[in-house]
Formats: C-alpha cells, structure tokens, sequence
C-alpha cells in the first residue's frame, strides 16, 4: 500500500503532502467520500485507478514491478503515473521498455543491475510525460522490457488491478 502512495504522490505533482497522510481516504475500499486536497485550490479527488504486475525473466523468476495510478481530480482534470523498476539485470546495459507495443523509454542500468522508469501526465517538466500511445495508462496491458543491443527479451508482465506483493 506504501508504494502506491508514492506513485500517487509523483503523479499528484504539485498537490500537499498532507493528503497524503490520510491514507482511509485514499483506500478506495473505505467508503470514504471524495478526497479534498488542501492547498490545492479547493481540489477533489473524484476518481482514481491503479494497475500492477510483476514483471517475470525467462525462467519465471520476478525481478520487477511495475505500477500504474491514474486520479481524477476536480480543478486539474486526469493525472497519471507509472513506474516501472527491475533488478538483476546485467550492469550499464541500456533497457528499453515496450507498453503495448509502444516504445515508452529507455534507461541503463546501474552498477547493481537495476533500473527505473518514471512517467508522469501531464510531466511536471522533471519527469517526462507517458507517451499518447499508451494513454490512458490505466487500459494498458502487457509490459515487456528489452536489453537494447541484443532485443533480447529480458522480462514481462500482464497489468491488472491492484498492487503487486
């Protein structure tokens, strides 16, 4: 549950940090009303989705996740978030991430063998925006992650409701 507060925060961008700590009000299962964000120019969250898989490497064997978090809100319309993240990947090798079929990015990984994605819309000019093609974020399905100079498949996953372990 902790980490879909931080997508929500990154796609949430400029909005107080104190809605956040009302975590019965962003549980969508707590019949609690819409959410008012203070500080957000009379804000109300008035919808919200979130969409997860665990992304799996030949052999069946999870070495990542990936999380979705799309919010409706009154005043700043729909905002959305993903994040992808994968470990035991071979060090400095350049990863890139297909949505659908749909380039998303690429990123290298770090001397762990880790790397991350971050997409926000709309971008908040630090984070880049998550491609048209993919949008809504939230109907999106199959994530696949490729090392780069080989197009070697290095994992994938099917995106569902919910939140992975």
């Amino acid at each position: 549950m902790k980490s879909r507060f931080t997508l929500l925060a990154l796609a949430m961008l400029a909005l107080s940090a104190s809605a956040f700590a009302q975590g019965h009000a962003l549980d969508p299962g707590s019949g609690v009303g819409p959410l008012h964000i203070p500080g957000a120019g009379g804000s109300t969250i008035t919808a919200r989705a979130y969409t997860a898989a665990i992304l799996t490497d030949a052999n069946g064997t999870a070495i990542g996740k990936v999380k979705t978090a799309t919010i409706v809100t009154t005043n700043r319309g729909t905002l959305e978030g993903l994040r992808v993240t994968a470990r035991s990947l071979t060090p400095g090798a350049s990863y890139a991430l297909v949505i659908d079929g749909t380039l998303v990015g690429t990123a290298t990984a770090d001397a762990n063998g880790a790397v991350t994605f971050k997409f926000l819309s709309p971008s908040n000019g630090r984070t880049p925006a998550i491609p048209d093609a993919i949008r809504p974020i939230a109907t999106a399905h199959t994530v696949q992650l490729y090392e780069a100079s080989s197009q070697r498949l290095a994992a994938s996953g099917t995106l569902s409701s919910g939140s992975p372990k």
